[in-house]
């Protein structure tokens, strides 16, 4: 029984792969990818330091029309879309999904966390996905690739506020400038507000933190989430190291 479905399975690839049957099959590929900004939680905090954990996403969806004259006969010929995240500190590995018919709607995601302190360089983290055939492999894949740092910059402000809300306990929206040494400005991370009780007695000096990200080839302005996930008052009134990579 075992022999007569492998001779069935191979005649069908012969039929599969004969030239006028490649030459009838013409593909239209309807496949995307969504990438999901990163996000952090806080894992700890002390003084100017901060250890976050960083979440990533990713998934691959769509599918392919194909000429009515074209033959792909399923389970013998199939699709299926894959999804990866891979880190320096380790890979969540290629995860694929199931197989289906050549003209299926295909989907796969990808998800990943890792830990990041405010201490370390930047990291890079590769996001890829794409869809493979059982017979020719990968046909579509693409391959965008994420550069991540916890950028640190001290703010310091410049004695104005506005947008106070709350009546027993007021919050300010205080001005500030990145007080941040010749050698780390500008830095990557521009603190031009930070919102804290009010009144607050100078020096008006906080330590901010958040994540940035920038996708390859790595050039122009980082973009930031969860900007001062942790901000204090500090009273050490000098120009600070701040994260600054260009």
């Amino acid at each position: 029984m075992k022999r007569n479905l492998l001779i069935a399975f191979a005649m069908a690839l012969f039929c599969f792969l004969t030239p006028n049957n490649l030459k009838a099959c013409t593909f239209t590929n309807h496949f995307s990818q969504y990438n999901a900004d990163p996000t952090t939680s806080v894992i700890s905090q002390s003084g100017a330091s901060i250890n976050l954990m960083v979440y990533y996403y990713t998934q691959t969806s769509g599918y392919s029309s194909i000429t009515p004259d074209c033959t792909m006969p399923y389970p013998y010929v199939y699709h299926r879309a894959w999804a990866r995240i891979t880190t320096p500190s380790g890979s969540s590995g290629r995860q694929e999904g199931p197989a289906s018919c050549a003209t299926c709607q295909l989907s796969k995601s990808a998800s990943y966390s890792s830990s990041l302190s405010s201490n370390d360089v930047p990291i890079l983290t590769h996001e890829d996905g794409g869809a493979d055939c059982s017979m020719a492999g990968d046909f579509f894949s693409y391959l965008p690739t994420l550069q991540i740092e916890v950028a640190y910059t001290r703010a310091k402000g410049v004695g104005t506020y506005s947008g106070c809300t709350g009546v027993a306990s007021v919050v300010c929206d205080y001005d500030t400038f990145s007080d941040c040494t010749p050698s780390t400005s500008p830095p990557d991370m521009q603190i031009g507000k930070v919102r804290a009780s009010f009144p607050q007695a100078p020096p008006l000096i906080w330590e901010c933190f958040g994540l940035g990200f920038r996708w390859y080839p790595y050039q122009g302005n980082w973009t930031f989430t969860n900007v001062t996930t942790y901000a204090y008052k500090s009273g050490i009134d000098l120009p600070a190291n701040c994260t600054h990579n260009p």
